[in-house]
């Protein structure tokens, strides 16, 4: 048998820098906080871009998801899908997109249209993102039907997360 090469000096420094940088890396970049949100959830009064008022105070008595997102955003863009799911499997729950920072109803409808967004959504008005503590997208917030917060998750989720927090 014959032995290995050695290696150079320089490509075992190189793979030490490397290595301590992606170390460092990881260590502070983090995913961003969900929610702090306790108790009775603050209310929401959006128009919803086909025309109907979405009160959230009316839904008591049922689970609801807000799901706070952007048009540009493409964590959003990937639980499209498993959104439109949980909308035509669970009728229960009443899901709400709110578009943060993507311009009005009419801009929101368009957006909707074009990536086969199925389920209710609204432009975000005034602060209902700063209440809810939206810090990134998306941002999914389960309300249970008396109405409080049971939870809030940042980032994107697939069917059985949602339905699994649903239930």
């Amino acid at each position: 048998m014959s032995a290995l090469p050695a290696v150079p000096r320089w490509v075992r420094d190189y793979a030490l820098v490397a290595l301590v940088a992606a170390l460092v890396i990881g260590a502070f970049a983090r995913r961003p906080d969900a929610p702090d949100l306790e108790g009775a959830a603050p209310d929401v009064h959006l128009q919803r871009t086909d025309g109907q008022a979405f009160e959230l105070h009316a839904q008591v008595g049922r689970p609801v998801l807000l799901v706070f997102w952007a048009e540009w955003c493409g964590s959003c863009k990937q639980q499209t899908d498993d959104l439109n799911r949980l909308r035509a499997e669970r009728p229960d729950v009443e899901i709400l997109g709110i578009a943060v920072d993507s311009g009005d109803n009419e801009r929101v409808a368009l957006h909707a249209r074009r990536h086969g967004i199925q389920y209710p959504v609204a432009a975000a008005e005034g602060d209902v993102a700063a209440r809810y503590q939206v810090s990134a997208l998306p941002t999914n917030v389960f309300i249970d039907a008396q109405g409080r917060v049971a939870s809030a998750v940042v980032g994107a989720l697939d069917f059985e997360a949602f339905d699994r927090r649903l239930r």
